[in-house]
């Protein structure tokens, strides 16, 4: 949230204050070094128009930089953002500048060139900077991972197969879409062997691997080893939560017991699974059954209902007297 509200911000004061000098320079030119109106008549009636003109491109631009930057911190791709808050600026400033046809050269006019290219490089080169110094942020959930920061993107912890440490990373051959500066590596990238992996890496060694089952392969890592071994417990050990939590809803507590009491039949028929006939006579003792209603209710005490087959249940003498015990200990009888 509070990472939003830092680029909200941001957003909002380069829209603000670039609107804010174009009128400026609009209303008032001489204030500002670089747009004074010339003294020849000619001259001044072209800077003027131009001035309308620049300020007509830098309103579309602010219009789009502020659509393009709410775009990006919604989505949560700050390479968007970042490309939306320098780029139609800029674009504008450039485009405006290359239809300025000058009748009286001017010193200020050529220095105002100047700066506006070197703000473009600077408001260019300024993010990218920015990323490279910052380090590896993770928010470990539930049920899954959130890396912030450019090309950040959500990891499902389910989905994760292999989690692991190494000391180096793979042989980049290319970036398919990513940013390197330094010892960071941020965004997609393509080994020497054809594998596509996706970096979040600050340092030169001792990085996370995680391999999720549909292939992909993601490495990770802190500027301070000590800081990317923490994390790598971390994840260790969410991922172990999430996969019990996973999987206990499938157990379901028993709720009820069978017994087969006997397997002696009045019938002996040939689908039966038990293969009961009259000539057979094994069967549960009154004993039996009795003690392990009392263990199942000890142990399982979800079990509420009690079910008597066989073979013919109803050829036990004692059948009555079970139905009157089981019904004691809190069984549904059928």
């Amino acid at each position: 949230m509070a990472n939003v509200i830092i680029l909200s911000a941001i957003l909002l004061s380069v829209v603000g204050i670039n609107y804010g000098c174009m009128k400026l320079a609009v209303l008032n030119p001489n204030i500002i070094s670089g747009f004074e109106l010339s003294e020849e008549p000619e001259q001044r009636e072209y800077d003027k128009a131009w001035l309308r003109l620049l300020h007509k491109y830098m309103r579309a631009a602010n219009i789009v930089t502020l659509i393009g930057g709410i775009v990006g911190i919604i989505s949560g791709l700050q390479i968007i953002y970042y490309l939306f808050l320098v780029l139609p600026i800029s674009f504008a400033a450039l485009l405006a500048y290359s239809r300025r046809k000058l009748i009286v050269k001017k010193k200020g006019r050529k220095l105002a060139m100047v700066i506006t290219m070197l703000l473009v490089i600077g408001l260019t080169c300024l993010p990218i900077l920015y990323s490279s110094q910052n380090d590896l942020k993770v928010i470990l959930l539930d049920d899954r991972m959130e890396i912030s920061g450019l090309y950040g993107l959500d990891i499902p912890l389910c989905k994760i197969s292999e989690a692991k440490l190494c000391q180096l990373l793979p042989k980049i051959s290319i970036k398919t879409n990513g940013f390197a500066l330094g010892e960071t590596c941020l965004g997609h990238f393509r080994t020497t062997d054809g594998k596509d992996v996706i970096l979040f890496t600050h340092s030169d060694n001792f990085f996370i691997q995680l391999t999720q089952s549909d292939g992909n392969t993601y490495y990770l890592s802190y500027k301070d080893a000590k800081a990317t071994k923490q994390l790598f417990n971390r994840i260790q050990k969410q991922i172990e939560i999430t996969n019990r939590m996973e999987i206990e809803p499938l157990i379901k507590e028993p709720t009820t017991l069978t017994f087969v009491t006997t397997e002696k039949c009045s019938s002996a028929c040939s689908s039966c699974c038990f293969q009961c006939s009259p000539k057979r006579s094994k069967r549960l003792t009154k004993e039996q059954m009795v003690g392990y209603m009392e263990q199942v209710k000890r142990d399982f005490p979800t079990v509420i209902s009690l079910v008597l087959t066989g073979g013919e249940c109803t050829l036990l003498p004692e059948l009555a007297e079970i139905i009157n015990v089981a019904t004691n200990h809190g069984y549904f009888v059928s």
